[in-house]
């Protein structure tokens, strides 16, 4: 998914996005990648890390 993507489907800014994915990447929750056919733009993927703490998450959540 593009960090365009996310900020738009969360009705939030891109300066605000930025700053929670600089924050996620250092926490190795995600990895941001060069898009396949347009190398100004980048993906973001969870890693095993961000899996694990959706997975957490979700089990609060759902009182797990």
């Amino acid at each position: 998914m593009s960090p365009n993507d996310l900020y738009r489907s969360l009705l939030m800014t891109s300066g605000g996005m930025t700053k929670i994915l600089k924050n996620l990447e250092a926490e190795n929750s995600i990895k941001r990648m060069d898009h396949h056919s347009d190398k100004r733009s980048k993906m973001v993927r969870l890693t095993q890390e961000g899996k694990a703490m959706v997975e957490k998450g979700d089990g609060y959540r759902h009182g797990w």
